[in-house]
């Protein structure tokens, strides 16, 4: 989902162009069936659990091991999985989840980070007695949560499977923007998101439902928090990057173009593919898959890419388990690397 965002009127007000997409999900007044459940706005899915003071939204659903926990990117939250949660529930056990602020969760008192969020993850599944290991999916900035997970909790991580994520060093490796463009909120101007508007993947079943979920004041501002915490988040996955195991990892990247048609853009692209690519550099065990016909929310737009590829994630983590003592860079179903996996800007070190 993208946000609109306008400046208050006044001495402080600025118009702030954010040239990247948040998404997200909502749901509406009346009462709405997901999975043979009724929910609406004050009866979500699943469960609200207590993780000390606060409470966290958590669905499961399915059988099986390892369990595939889904995390979204900013502005998202548990109902955009749906779909993929339940294709996925006839072969494990699945559990999508509302970060602190989105969907039916409750605010957290605590700085809006990556190294936050994983804790406050970690104290959720433990409080609905969810067993590892996992393979983690996340989606965008949900790539920056599952890989501190991964380095924080080597023990009990399976995989990894990162949605056209975010990369730690972006912010280095992008151009500058244009004159006037900012890639986030400055502090203290009043900016707003007055608008979430939907991809038209969108599941258009529950669309008022998250679009209300959406709306909601107390969403908008951990929006804008975790977008101005961006940055720090990223130098937590940096600075735990030696922590990260050698673990079955997939790489997920859009395939078709979102950035203007001109030298910015241009730039852009590019340095996405580059960033998309050093993501291999992870583990001697990555696989890259390029959903050539999605934008940046292939979960949304093609599904079953998203599947197949944490599916493909699932069978490594299984074999893995069956022979525990061999480590291998190849995978079990006699799949091949579908790009090497190098750094792309010449050291080995993963980043």
């Amino acid at each position: 989902m993208r946000y609109v965002l306008r400046p208050f009127t006044g001495r402080r007000g600025a118009a702030v162009l954010m040239p990247f997409l948040l998404y997200g999900l909502c749901t509406a007044a009346g009462a709405y069936t997901v999975n043979h459940t009724r929910v609406d706005l004050d009866h979500p899915p699943g469960r609200l659990l207590d993780i000390g003071g606060y409470r966290l939204h958590i669905y499961c659903l399915g059988r099986g091991s390892p369990t595939v926990v889904l995390d979204s990117g900013i502005g998202g939250f548990s109902l955009e999985w749906l779909d993929i949660q339940t294709a996925l529930s006839r072969h494990t056990r699945v559990c999508t989840y509302d970060r602190a602020g989105y969907g039916w969760s409750d605010r957290s008192p605590y700085p809006r980070t990556t190294r936050v969020i994983v804790q406050e993850l970690h104290r959720l599944l433990s409080a609905a007695h969810e067993t590892p290991p996992y393979v983690l999916a996340g989606h965008s900035f949900g790539g920056y949560n599952i890989r501190y997970f991964a380095g924080e909790f080597p023990r009990e991580v399976a995989g990894l499977v990162l949605i056209d994520a975010s990369h730690p060093r972006q912010f280095s490796r992008f151009p500058p923007p244009p004159p006037g463009t900012l890639l986030k909120p400055p502090p203290d101007t009043g900016t707003r998101i007055v608008r979430p508007e939907f991809p038209s993947a969108y599941p258009k079943a529950i669309r008022q439902l998250a679009f209300l979920l959406m709306v909601h004041r107390r969403s908008a501002r951990i929006q804008l928090q975790e977008v101005e915490h961006f940055e720090e988040s990223a130098r937590e996955v940096l600075a735990q990057h030696e922590r990260f195991p050698n673990l079955p990892v997939i790489v997920i990247t859009r395939g078709r173009r979102v950035w203007p048609h001109n030298g910015y853009g241009d730039a852009m692209e590019q340095a996405w593919t580059d960033l998309q690519h050093n993501l291999l550099s992870l583990s001697q065990r990555s696989v890259q898959i390029v959903a050539m016909n999605s934008g940046h929310a292939i979960h949304l737009e093609q599904p079953q890419v998203v599947i197949a590829g944490i599916l493909r994630d699932l069978r490594s983590a299984r074999w893995d388990a069956a022979r525990p003592n061999l480590v291998t860079g190849f995978m079990p179903d006699g799949g091949h690397r579908l790009a090497p996996a190098a750094t792309g800007d010449g050291d080995k070190k993963p980043l």
